[in-house]
């Protein structure tokens, strides 16, 4: 036994310290013991919640293969807490996403992380989802008394398969939306000039509503309609972006894909606000 828990300690990257009191141990190595004891015994079902959020990344991707490969071995099936996209991908093969206490989404983590059916759920994922309707092979969304179209090349794209005036959404990388200060600095002007011009595909104004620090520069929060912008750290200084700030947010259609409804579950209740305190759940059941 005592072997047995050395060799867990070890994988765990806390090999030499089993004779320490928890006390004695650090959050993270506190955690790491944790699923050490958790998988040592092999069991059927494992609950795990939020596993690797006390962990450093390099730390945290260790201990994801670990897991990864440990439930292979063992033939565990793990239900996993998380809101985190990495975890689902890398260890999942079903993915429930839950939002104020129900199931917004279920299928298998490929399906919901590609055609996301709630704003938290597309967040999780790492894209912008605006829901607009669709208008003769495209789509379009009201906001600021002026209209927001976009165009796709996918060819999979949902606009065409919708009637038109049917409810579709739009998904976008924050990395591909590009972001440049609008020719008029005050809004009313600026919606002034946006009103009286024609629609340009792809292209539509808005204003900074907050940003966020990422680990390459900042993420910008606009609206409306709600849209993340990841820009380096020297871009946001040059732009001089701060709450408020009229910009002009423009994306190419070969960065646009288009989901619609059929068969999605329904939404939280009201996707203009920002998503309610939500849960992501997982469960793993590794293949043979």
């Amino acid at each position: 036994a005592r072997r047995e828990a050395d060799e867990w300690l070890w994988k765990v990257g806390l090999d030499g310290v089993g004779a320490h009191r928890p006390s004695e141990l650090s959050g993270g190595q506190q955690q790491r013991a944790a699923l050490a004891r958790a998988l040592a015994t092999e069991p059927r079902v494992l609950l795990l919640d939020e596993p690797l959020t006390a962990l450093d990344p390099e730390t945290a991707g260790d201990i994801r293969a670990l897991l990864h490969e440990q439930l292979l071995h063992s033939k565990t099936t793990a239900v996993i807490v998380t809101h985190d996209a990495v975890d689902a991908a890398s260890l999942a093969t079903r993915l429930v996403v839950i939002e104020g206490g129900r199931v917004t989404q279920d299928g298998p983590v490929r399906a919901v992380l590609t055609a996301p059916a709630s704003r938290f759920a597309a967040a999780v994922a790492g894209v912008n989802r605006v829901v607009g309707r669709a208008d003769r092979g495209a789509w379009r969304t009201s906001a600021n008394g002026a209209d927001v179209v976009l165009t796709t090349t996918d060819a999979d794209s949902r606009a065409a398969a919708e009637a038109d005036g049917a409810e579709l959404a739009a998904l976008l990388r924050p990395g591909d939306v590009r972001l440049e200060l609008a020719p008029e600095t005050s809004w009313t002007g600026a919606l002034r000039l946006a009103r009286e011009a024609e629609p340009t595909a792809g292209s539509w104004l808005a204003r900074v509503v907050r940003l966020e620090q990422t680990p390459a520069g900042a993420r910008v929060h606009t609206a409306e309609p709600p849209v993340a912008v990841d820009l380096a750290a020297a871009d946001v200084a040059a732009l001089d972006l701060a709450p408020g700030v009229v910009v002009r947010l423009s994306i190419d259609p070969t960065a646009v894909r288009f989901v619609g409804r059929a068969g999605a579950p329904a939404p939280a209740p009201d996707e203009t606000m920002a998503p309610p305190a939500s849960a992501l759940e997982r469960s793993a059941t590794p293949a043979p």
